[in-house]
């Protein structure tokens, strides 16, 4: 609380009390907040904190449509720094995560919240998006092949698939939108798209 001294009319001073928030909890206190494919059909999610030492815990929060969220982990602060998690079993689609720091004082803050989409079944699957060198593709087999194509439509390369991950260097090409096109089981095929930075 402060004490504002007010001037009445008679010459008579007054105190009001007033709530006063010294502004400590105010700042979001997440530091970066990062969310991605792990190539395993998981979303790997990574955070930091400005004071870990004021840290007890952190709730990681899935959402489908961000009006209800569950809570698919805990973390205690004291595990590691900067603080990680795999969500092993993301759902089809878009998925929404945030994560909720829980400090000594038992107050809860959120982090930002990111989006990102989840393709399953696992058939194909690029890491990192975006990219800036070497973009990682990983398919449920092994004897198939996949093309490199621009967003006109034109096949930059062709490759063959001879094991479940495999490296591209991609640090030629322009920025912008690409596609990996895979062909298996004679007539199938999964399209991802990926950004290069």
């Amino acid at each position: 609380m402060i004490a504002v001294n007010l001037l009445l009319r008679a010459g008579l001073f007054s105190i009001l009390l007033i709530p006063f928030n010294d502004g400590n909890r105010q700042h979001n206190p997440f530091t970066s907040f990062d969310i991605e494919l792990n190539g395993r059909g998981g979303v790997s999610i990574r955070w930091s904190t400005v004071n870990r030492f004021k840290n007890v815990y952190f709730e990681i929060e899935r959402s489908r449509e961000q009006r209800l969220w569950t809570t698919i982990s805990v973390v205690n602060s004291g595990s590691q720094f900067p603080y990680s998690f795999i969500d092993a079993h993301p759902e089809k689609g878009i998925n929404f995560y945030r994560v909720k720091e829980i400090d000594t004082n038992a107050l809860g803050l959120f982090s930002p919240v990111k989006e990102i989409y989840v393709n399953k079944p696992g058939v194909l699957s690029v890491w990192p998006n975006p990219v800036n060198d070497v973009l990682h593709i990983r398919t449920s087999f092994t004897n198939g092949s996949f093309d490199l194509i621009d967003v006109s439509g034109r096949v930059l390369q062709k490759y063959t698939v001879t094991a479940f991950t495999t490296d591209v260097p991609v640090g030629s090409l322009p920025g912008g939108i690409y596609f990996v096109r895979i062909r298996y089981d004679t007539n199938k095929e999964a399209v991802e798209k990926f950004i290069k930075n």
